[in-house]
């Protein structure tokens, strides 16, 4: 599809009222078979870019989207399933949107600059791969992260309200030491996630729920409690021999002090007494949230 084309039907879509549809059906739709297929090429690379628009109830099935960005633009009831995502934004704001099985690995969530952050509203990312994804000044409002690739995803002065989490979190950063604001997280639910070696180094943390697993424990004091760990490890060397503070809070500004806790990431650290300690620590409720 050309440029021009796909500008037509997305305007005689909003024109109706009914909005536009757009899909590939000679893509796969099964999982096991895309990395043996290309990506659709109905939608061609351009150069286009939507500035102070609403787009209502786009839909978008098995595309690969490159060349678009929005500047000011408001998406609204739209979706995006199966599809490969290269979309630049700036100051736009996505409302009752859906991403399922999306590749947003080259989607800019994030902004240069607060000015031109991006807004999430009730949104819903599912079985989306977001690895590595830079989210800078982004704002979450009631949004949905189900089952998404996250791993070494970074929020950085991002703000994440009302929002959930499921699935598995490695890695994942909310808040980074070198930025000049925290990031932001209220009212956030993990209970149903799976959270490994994440860190929370510069973050504003409020009404957090914590996930189900009973290996996993959210921390309210997390610098004193590594800290407290790494003293009796110093103090007896048969619970370890690896300085923790360095692993998980080296990174932690002076005003952060919130962390998770996964049992399973502290197995190859500490040895069976090392354990032990660790699991009496987690009975004292000084450390609880």
């Amino acid at each position: 599809m050309k440029q021009q084309e796909f500008v037509s039907a997305i305007e005689a879509g909003l024109s109706s009222g009914h909005g536009a549809s757009f899909s590939d059906t000679e893509f796969s739709p099964d999982e096991r078979l895309r990395s043996k297929k290309a990506y659709a090429t109905q939608i061609i690379p351009f150069n286009l870019h939507v500035k102070n628009k609403t787009w209502r109830g786009i839909h978008f099935k098995n595309c690969s989207i490159t060349g678009l960005a929005f500047t000011g633009a408001v998406l609204e009831d739209c979706t995006f399933e199966n599809c490969q995502l290269a979309i630049q934004n700036w100051d736009s704001r996505y409302s009752n949107c859906k991403f399922i099985s999306c590749d947003m690995r080259s989607f800019s969530f994030g902004a240069d600059q607060a000015s031109n952050a991006n807004a999430f509203q009730d949104v819903v990312f599912e079985k989306c791969n977001m690895q590595a994804s830079g989210v800078d000044f982004a704002v979450f409002e009631r949004a949905s992260f189900l089952n998404c690739k996250l791993d070494r995803a970074e929020f950085r002065q991002a703000t994440v309200l009302q929002s959930k989490f499921t699935g598995k979190l490695d890695d994942v950063v909310f808040g980074r030491d070198y930025t000049d604001k925290p990031s932001r997280l209220q009212g956030v639910d993990f209970s149903k996630a799976t959270i490994n070696y994440s860190i929370f180094p510069n973050t504003e943390v409020s009404d957090v729920t914590a996930p189900e697993n009973p290996k996993i424990h959210v921390i309210s004091r997390y610098k004193d409690f590594i800290a407290d760990l790494d003293s009796a490890i110093q103090a007896n060397p048969d619970l370890g021999d690896v300085a923790l503070a360095g692993i998980f809070t080296s990174e932690y500004t002076a005003n952060s002090n919130f962390g998770i806790v996964n049992e399973d990431d502290f197995r190859e650290l500490l040895k069976p007494k090392g354990m032990e300690r660790l699991a009496l620590m987690l009975t004292d409720p000084r450390w609880g949230n």
